[in-house]
């Protein structure tokens, strides 16, 4: 199991503009415990007086509200009403949409959340969709650490990590802790996790 939970197996990171912020993570939440202070070390290294880095051909609506140190990558869109609180990074061609809600989270290249998505504390993969509504659970109702397949996160605050190309149908809800493989398909008005689930998973109970 421990090998399956490997960062890797879930998302493509050769052509990731910052996939050194996964370097040494053995699962794919340990890249959340890391994710400020690297973001703080890349600001600090090019000189940046801001708290937004943007690429070229990026574009923010107004209003949009964003706290904390962010990366946006390449012609990515963030959309009116939206709000951002970093640390965080969204990867390039990505769309952050109206009224999203994005904390603490990486978002990597090609994937959509595009109405009233909220997504606390995760990790999303390369080439994913977020249905409208779509949420990412990211605390227990008894507040207690987050484990994954019987392994201790060390964080009480965990959304879920969705593997490469998967869909999220509109108003799906991940448990906190929930690790979905590549190409996941969540049905819609579903609440899946917590835990490691394939798309055979999900097939099977869908």
């Amino acid at each position: 199991m421990k090998k399956i939970l490997k960062p890797e197996n879930f998302f493509t990171l050769d052509d990731f503009f910052l996939k050194q912020v996964f370097e040494s993570c053995k699962y794919p939440w340990q890249v959340l415990i890391k994710l400020e202070e690297f973001i703080e070390q890349f600001f600090k290294v090019n000189q940046l007086q801001s708290n937004i880095y943007s690429e070229k051909g990026v574009k923010i609506e107004q209003p949009v509200k964003i706290s904390g140190k962010v990366i946006i990558g390449e012609n990515s869109k963030i959309l009116a009403f939206s709000k951002i609180r970093g640390p965080a990074i969204i990867g390039r061609n990505c769309l952050i949409g109206h009224c999203c809600e994005l904390k603490k989270s990486i978002v990597l290249d090609n994937s959509r959340m595009a109405h009233f998505n909220y997504v606390g504390d995760s990790i999303i993969g390369n080439n994913v969709n977020l249905g409208a509504g779509v949420k990412l659970a990211n605390l227990k109702l008894n507040y207690k650490e987050i484990y994954v397949e019987g392994i201790a996160t060390g964080l009480k605050k965990f959304g879920a990590a969705i593997g490469d190309y998967s869909k999220l149908g509109c108003n799906a809800v991940t448990m906190p802790g929930t690790l979905l493989g590549k190409r996941s398909l969540v049905m819609p008005n579903t609440t899946v996790g917590p835990g490691f689930l394939t798309r055979k998973d999900l097939l099977s109970h869908s």
